[in-house]
């Protein structure tokens, strides 16, 4: 019934923080697609809009998580979790990229694609890396910094909240081109 009861919390903590993390999202968002839009669609469409969407995401899910922590009257003094959350950042990378990798790799091989030409482009590839640093940053602090931790700290099994975080991963990313089943289970 304990165990149930600290389950229940992290719960309520997890919908909580989802919940925040979307209306300070919205509201932190609004003045910047205000700009935008007076801008015109032709500068919302370069990646700086998508960096500066990125890092508003990152400042809202850091922001809600601080909140829900703080009301709970948790500390992360002396907790591990913000070098897990690297750990786990440098890890979900590296295996994501040699997945890619040897995806792409197989396509060249079966010889579905062929190279027709490189072109390099170093400040695309700098804007490029920085949105995707941004990106893993920001999944990685509310999935496992968050979600993850929360739900280890409830006392169940750990193998359930090591499911739950990574199904909740894969659902964050339903809106990605081409989500279908496989895809779930393989993020």
């Amino acid at each position: 019934n304990q165990s149930q009861n600290v389950f229940g919390k992290a719960a309520i903590d997890i919908v909580s923080f989802a919940a925040l993390a979307v209306i300070i999202i919205t509201i932190i968002s609004v003045p910047f697609a205000t700009v935008l839009l007076k801008l015109g669609k032709e500068e919302a469409d370069t990646m700086s809009y998508f960096i500066l969407s990125e890092t508003l995401m990152l400042a809202g899910v850091f922001l809600s998580a601080w909140i829900v922590w703080h009301l709970r009257g948790f500390s992360l003094e002396g907790s591990d979790a913000f070098y897990d959350a690297l750990e786990g950042l440098a890890v979900g990378n590296t295996a994501g990229n040699r997945s890619l990798c040897g995806r792409v790799w197989h396509i060249l091989v079966a010889g579905a694609v062929e190279i027709a030409g490189v072109a390099f482009n170093p400040s695309s590839l700098l804007i490029s890396l920085v949105f995707f640093l941004l990106v893993a940053v920001t999944e990685e602090l509310a999935l496992r910094g968050f979600v993850l931790e929360r739900l280890l700290q409830s006392g169940v099994n750990k193998f359930v909240p090591l499911f739950l975080s990574a199904a909740l991963f894969s659902l964050i990313h339903i809106g990605n081109p081409n989500f279908d089943f496989l895809s779930f289970i393989n993020i």
